[in-house]
């Protein structure tokens, strides 16, 4: 159905795939995708392949007013306007547009204290982002990002982790926070807990390091699926073997495996690689950012998180959907998409030294 659909927008692309993408990126092309994603997986396997697989675990109970609590302390610090926003709890986190003055962000009541701060500071940068599109665009169509999906990811995995998992990004709150999660750890321990990496099965349980890998696997598929190079009942075991040579993992059951994604049973195929891309875009965002404000430690050390959110917003945000992603890195002056800054960004992080030619 999938197939019939994308040949009713172009039945005259010979790479059905390539329609695919452009539902969702509009200028990207497999081609492009390709050479970004090949040299990313070649930089970052040997470091994936470096860490453990053991999952880290904390516990603590809470109640639905201390999550509540503490998830407003954190939406006001990075610069989510609460008086145009409402907070709620859901069995998987989101952010959804009601209007622009009512913003809507849901998360799960867990019990570990680090996958609900991860969780309200991705949400928070999907919310900054909806609600600082300019009035001006409200007469017109463009006022909707529902388009930018790899910019509108690469804004919340901004948040969440270019500035969320920085040590400096805490120093500023953590006493509060702690307070608010009754966490009985210091600082350091806290920082090292959010970020280490693990190979893992699931996409949405992994980290920002081992997560390249579990898109790049997904989109390679895809890409090959819908260009008639592999056939759809060898996709089980072409999805466990490149579990096994990219994370290092077994897969045990389809569950944990090839089915655990609702996009392929909602006939999205295309939209995986929108997750990556965006991340791609948060490396030479990073580098803009920091070349127009100064460094981004000494920006969070001394709470100005802010400041980096008022650049977004003039930057980006205030231009709603009037430019696609490719548009709005040419405006930031990054004219050629390169996977150079986020691979510095993850050597620079993890210490290990890059195979990605120069």
């Amino acid at each position: 159905m999938t197939k019939t659909y994308c040949r009713y927008i172009d039945n005259t692309n010979p790479n059905l795939y390539d329609i695919m993408l452009n539902k969702f990126e509009i200028g990207i092309t497999s081609e492009i995708i390709d050479k970004l994603f090949g040299d990313l997986k070649s930089a970052l396997i040997p470091l994936i392949m470096n860490v453990n697989c053991d999952r880290i675990t904390i516990t603590k109970d809470y109640t639905d007013s201390e999550l509540l609590d503490c998830a407003t302390f954190l939406l006001d610090h990075i610069g989510f306007d609460m008086n145009r926003g409402a907070l709620g709890i859901y069995p998987h986190g989101f952010t959804v547009t009601v209007g622009q003055n009512d913003i809507r962000i849901a998360f799960k009541h867990t019990h570990n204290p680090l996958d609900f701060v991860s969780t309200i500071i991705h949400e928070g940068g999907h919310g900054i982002f909806e609600q600082n599109v300019s009035e001006k665009l409200s007469k017109y169509e463009n006022v909707g990002v529902d388009n930018l999906y790899a910019l509108h990811e690469s804004q919340s995995r901004f948040y969440e982790n270019i500035l969320g998992r920085n040590i400096n990004f805490w120093i500023p709150i953590y006493n509060k926070v702690k307070e608010k999660l009754n966490l009985d750890m210091n600082l350091e321990e806290f920082v090292d807990k959010l970020n280490q990496p693990q190979r893992g099965l699931i996409r949405t349980e992994a980290d920002e390091l081992t997560y390249c890998l579990h898109i790049i696997l997904r989109y390679e598929i895809e890409r090959d699926l819908f260009n008639d190079k592999i056939d759809l009942n060898d996709l089980p075991t072409i999805w466990n073997m490149k579990m096994k040579e990219y994370l290092g993992v077994d897969v045990e059951n389809d569950a944990d495996g090839l089915m655990q994604d609702v996009h392929w049973s909602e006939g999205e195929s295309g939209y995986f690689p929108s997750y990556l891309l965006g991340t791609i875009y948060d490396g030479m965002l990073l580098e803009a950012i920091e070349k127009d404000l100064g460094n981004i430690d000494e920006l969070l050390r001394s709470g100005k998180i802010r400041k980096i959110t008022n650049y977004l917003i003039d930057k980006i945000y205030k231009y709603g959907g009037a430019y696609n992603s490719l548009e709005v890195m040419d405006n930031i002056g990054k004219k050629e998409l390169s996977v150079k800054p986020i691979v510095t960004y993850f050597e620079k992080k993890y210490g290990v030294k890059s195979l990605l030619k120069k």
